[in-house]
Formats: C-alpha cells, structure tokens, sequence
C-alpha cells in the first residue's frame, strides 16, 4: 500500500533486531521517505559499534560502510541517464565505444591443453545490455568453474582476486578482460561478473570523466549522499564500520585478516585507491 501500516516500524525494528542478535548482521539501518519530502517518516537502526565487544546498541546514521557490489546497482542507473538522454544505445555493440573490444571476441568452447583447446567467433558483439545483465560472456575469476580456461587467463592477467582487481586502472583491467575468451556467447547464458566494471569503464570514456566524478554528479551530489565515494578521507575513518562476511551457518565474521580479502579493511582509508571500481569500489 502507499500508506505505511501504525504496526510496520515495530516490525521492522523486531526483525532488523533478530538478525543483528542472532549474529546474522553486525549493524542495519532503514530509512523511509515519502515521494516528494526529504525527511524520513522513519528510520531505525541496531548493530554492533565495533569489532572486539560486539556491543549491541545504536548502529548510528553516520556510520560508514562499503557496500561493495551495491556500486553496480549505481554505475547501472548512471548508464541508463544516458540511454534515457539518447546518447547510449543498449543495443549497441561495446566496440563502436571502446578500442579494447574492436577485436570480435572469441568463446571457449571446450577446456584442454594446447591444440586440444577449441574456440568459437562469438555469435554477436557484446552489447550494452549485455554487460547491463552479466550476459557478456565475461566472469569474474573467484566463482566457478575455477578449472575454466577463462578464469586460468584472469589469473595469469592478474585480474582474478580482489585484490589484483584493484591494482590496475579501469583502462588497464578492462584491456586485461578483453584480451581473455568469454566464457559462452553474448546473450545465450547469465553469469555474475567484471561486466559492471566495463560499464564504469565505458562512462568515463563516453563522458571523459573519471567515474568517482561522474557517480558524483550524476547521483551523489542530487541525492545528498556527501558520504558516499570510493575512498575515505582521514576525518572520516573514525566513522568506517568493519566489514563482515557469512560463513557456513549462516553467521558472519570479520573480514580483517582473512586471506580471501586482502587489502579490504584497508582500501579506500585516507587516500584513494588505483581502481575505482563499477563493480565493487564504494
């Protein structure tokens, strides 16, 4: 319904408690704003304040959290500003856009060593609405299959863990994508991806701007969202909750010291890093 229920608030705020003490969330916030106000009719929020005594109290509407593959959802609405203004097509080929993927792609059609290895023309160019919906063909080079030769070409390119990722400019890791095989053809298959990182790519050289820039301009500074960027400045890093990640139980854990994130606790704090990334950077 448009209007919101005397009993919701109490219920949002039993469930965001339950999984908060049930170790499933280490802090939440919700807001809710009616269509053409800028106050929120309601907003709560419960967590932990920091990593070693778990307190369980007021998450607090300053804090400051990465939200990782969230900057996917943003890069996409950025893209689709410039579908709506007519000066993108979603239907385009990526290669009228970027010199990286003037080569027609090539799909791996079966593994193997050497000779025994088969490739295929891709059917189509990649589109935009290809990468839009991480039917491109690409991958990313932590999920399966982990024994592919797509996913054995990001690793020796070095564009395979987070923390490669991150060491390359979006010019540099978007070169290293293209020079790798798809995993199937355009269009045929979904398969969760770098395909957002493309996009973020793609805005800058449409728009010749950085991406940190134009997620600014574009979405950030409208909607007042003055704390959200790719990197942190030191007043700031006072305000950064840790980051957590689930394990098998469904019970999450801190991420610092885990050998599967890296650099994650540290990225971003005090000065910006090489990456920034469309598909996981703020």
């Amino acid at each position: 319904t448009e209007e919101m229920t005397e009993t919701a608030p109490r219920e949002v705020s039993s469930l965001l408690n339950a999984y908060v003490g049930g170790g499933q969330l280490p802090g939440a916030y919700v807001g809710v704003i009616e269509k053409g106000k800028k106050s929120p009719k309601y907003q709560y929020s419960v967590g932990w304040e920091n990593n070693d005594e778990k307190a369980f109290g007021k998450f607090g509407e300053k804090a400051i959290y990465r939200i990782f593959s969230m900057t996917k959802a943003i890069v996409s609405v950025c893209v689709m500003k410039l579908v709506e203004e007519k000066t993108l097509d979603l239907d385009s080929p990526i290669s009228k856009y970027l010199k990286e993927f003037k080569k027609h792609p090539k799909v791996c059609v079966e593994g193997g060593e050497g000779e025994q290895r088969k490739f295929e023309e891709a059917r189509q160019e990649i589109t935009v609405r290809h990468l839009l919906t991480h039917t491109s063909g690409i991958s990313y080079g932590f999920l399966p299959p982990a024994d592919s030769y797509v996913h054995k070409c990001y690793r020796e390119r070095k564009i395979a863990s987070l923390d490669e990722l991150f060491h390359h400019t979006s010019e540099e890791l978007v070169k290293r994508i293209a020079d790798c095989p798809l995993l199937f053809h355009p269009g045929e298959h979904y398969q969760y991806s770098m395909s957002t990182d493309v996009l973020g790519y793609l805005l800058e050289v449409i728009l010749g701007k950085n991406l940190a820039d134009i997620l600014r301009e574009m979405v950030f500074q409208p909607l007042g969202m003055n704390d959200t960027d790719f990197w942190v400045p030191k007043e700031k890093i006072s305000r950064v909750r840790p980051a957590y990640a689930m394990n098998i139980g469904y019970v999450i854990s801190p991420v610092k010291g885990h050998p599967s994130f890296g650099e994650t606790e540290t990225r971003g704090l005090g000065k910006a890093p090489v990456l920034a990334s469309g598909g996981g950077g703020l």
